[in-house]
């Protein structure tokens, strides 16, 4: 269901990272009752003073490391073609990963 929604939102999302001169994003990570691990990617815009946060997708990466979850971000943005925006536009801060 959830990644049914990210594919309806998914273009309004694009379209704001595109529209923006910078975004932030934030992942939540979540174990489902099968025990199998899940990151929720948020993105939060501001275009002409008005802040924006938003839902973009849902995923497992290998593993809950550092190195797994930027390889699975950067998977992400790749499947929706926003690499060179990606990289361009991103920093990074890493917080309570493991390594």
């Amino acid at each position: 269901m959830i990644n049914y929604v990210a594919s309806i939102t998914g273009k309004s999302v694009i379209q704001h990272l595109n529209e923006g001169k910078f975004f932030s994003f934030t992942i939540v990570g979540s174990r489902d009752f099968t025990g199998k691990d899940f990151e929720s990617l948020y993105t939060r815009t501001c275009i002409q003073g008005n802040v924006s946060d938003e839902f973009l997708n849902i995923g497992n990466p290998q593993t809950g490391s550092s190195k797994d979850t930027h390889v699975h971000i950067k998977d992400v943005f790749a499947s929706y073609e926003m690499e060179e925006v990606y990289a361009k536009k991103t920093s990074w801060i890493l917080r309570g990963w493991s390594c």
